[in-house]
């Protein structure tokens, strides 16, 4: 039986001279792509960082990590465990991939590209951390995603992804920062997310309301529209009591002089 080598071997700059580390028996790439991730993510500040980087204990051990049968990572599940610093472009060596979670942790920059290669993913949350840029290309072309949730990020744009089939989880099938009021300028263009969240954290479904049957772009343009007719309202409003304060001073002045003349035919 041929056992994988002590992690440390594998990651040796000496060592890798040797090309041991492409020698997939000894030092397999599953757990290469795993070491990295760990590495780039802070892992030594991780709340539960169990059995990672042990040098004998099985990748497929660690704290978060599910394999298939042949050993192929199909989890990776790390929500809520201090994780922070960047997402490695190595996480797209886990070809096997089918759920990827690791919202509410403090992981920055741009999500890689990289990601997008994941053929197999159906489960991808990414939500509140701290993103940046544009998310992967390739989200448009995963066609058995299920779930996708960026929300509570600095993501500024998105590519077009599909309506995706929310059968299974319903409004939070397909969640991101395009709600209103919005961090940004513009609100994240989302046209087919199930539900958009805004800038204090408030998420609500999105679907066409009277607002956007009307022509308008957003509650923004709304608001301005309205703000518009308040203005004139209350011009006419003051223009109205104006005349009619008016009308009643006439009123009263012709009273009056009505009197004068009355009181002169009798004397």
């Amino acid at each position: 039986v041929n056992l994988p080598a002590p992690l440390s071997l594998c990651t040796l700059r000496a060592v890798k001279a040797f090309d041991l580390e492409s020698n997939p028996k000894l030092c397999p790439p599953q757990r290469n792509a795993l070491n990295d991730f760990f590495d780039e993510a802070k892992g030594g500040d991780w709340l539960n960082a169990s059995l990672w980087q042990d040098e004998y204990a099985g990748y497929c051990s660690w704290n978060g990590v599910t394999c298939d049968e042949t050993d192929h990572v199909t989890k990776l599940k790390l929500s809520t465990n201090g994780l922070s610093g960047k997402l490695s472009k190595s996480i797209a060596d886990l070809t096997s991939l089918e759920e990827l979670d690791l919202s509410n942790n403090d992981m920055k920059g741009p999500i890689p590209a990289d990601l997008g290669l994941l053929s197999n993913l159906s489960y991808l949350r990414l939500s509140y951390n701290v993103f940046t840029g544009t998310a992967p290309a390739g989200l448009g072309d995963m066609k058995r995603l299920q779930l996708l949730q960026l929300q509570s990020n600095r993501i500024t744009g998105m590519p077009n992804v599909p309506s995706l089939n929310d059968i299974k989880h319903g409004l939070s099938t397909f969640v991101t920062d395009c709600g209103v009021p919005s961090d940004f300028d513009e609100a994240l263009a989302c046209e087919n997310c199930t539900m958009c969240c805004n800038a204090h954290d408030d998420c609500y479904p999105q679907q066409e309301t009277k607002v956007s049957k009307s022509g308008l772009k957003d509650y923004g343009a709304f608001s301005g529209v309205l703000a518009v007719f308040f203005v004139v309202f209350c011009c006419m409003a003051t223009l109205l009591l104006y005349v009619i304060g008016r009308y009643k001073d006439s009123g009263t002045n012709l009273t009056r002089s009505t009197r004068r003349r009355m009181r002169l035919k009798d004397d």
